[in-house]
């Protein structure tokens, strides 16, 4: 064999099993990029309602270390006797992403992780506890809305009281019969009263099914 073919071989062995290497980088980088589940969240919602807003209350939720605990153990993500419970569930929520739809009535919740199978767990467990949160809100809200209503009503009452108490006998002798001080009472009546705004500025909102997650990126 001449050295020039024997060159061409010895060439062509180097790029060949330099192209199985390229090839097998290739796979290990896939392999290990994040895969992306997203489970989907419809509701129906009086017009004019802004999506932003539950995704609002949907983003309350992923703060929620209750919350994210418990998908972590329902998806399998953790278990309840991990000592590191807490972060698994943290670093999960700052993972999870909620994302409205604004042409349609629905809600995108999203997860990324290696394992495709992982991602669509925690992906559907996501929008399963959320559904449940969300409409146990929904189902209390009238009740703490009247209740809060309620308790309002009583302080803007005792702010009276207090006030005639205190113009007939004086702050000094207000404090020594009620220890309070008329600024402090209105200051209460007006906490309990924003606290009444912020409740009925809640969405009000039905939730729908759930399409379960399926892989959207690789």
């Amino acid at each position: 064999m001449r050295d020039s073919e024997r060159a061409l071989k010895v060439i062509s062995g180097i790029v060949s099993g330099l192209l199985v290497i390229s090839a097998l980088v290739f796979f290990l980088i896939a392999s290990r990029k994040p895969k992306v589940a997203e489970a989907v969240l419809e509701y129906s919602a009086p017009t004019g309602f802004d999506p932003t807003e539950l995704a609002g209350e949907l983003d309350r939720l992923r703060k929620d270390q209750g919350f994210l605990t418990e998908v972590a153990i329902r998806s399998k993500f953790a278990t309840t006797s991990d000592p590191d419970l807490a972060e698994v569930a943290s670093k999960l929520g700052g993972r999870l992403s909620f994302v409205a739809n604004w042409k349609k009535p629905d809600v995108s919740i999203r997860f990324p992780h290696r394992n495709a199978t992982t991602a669509i767990e925690v992906a559907n467990t996501a929008a399963e506890v959320a559904k449940e949160r969300l409409e146990d809100q929904q189902r209390k809200l009238p009740t703490e809305i009247l209740a809060q209503a309620d308790a309002v009503e009583d302080k803007r009452k005792y702010v009276l009281t207090i006030l005639h108490i205190e113009a007939e006998k004086g702050p000094h002798s207000l404090w020594a019969d009620y220890h309070v001080t008329s600024t402090e009472v209105k200051a209460d009546h007006e906490r309990a009263l924003r606290k009444l705004e912020g409740l009925k500025a809640k969405p009000v909102f039905s939730i729908g099914s759930i399409r379960p997650a399926k892989v959207i990126s690789e």
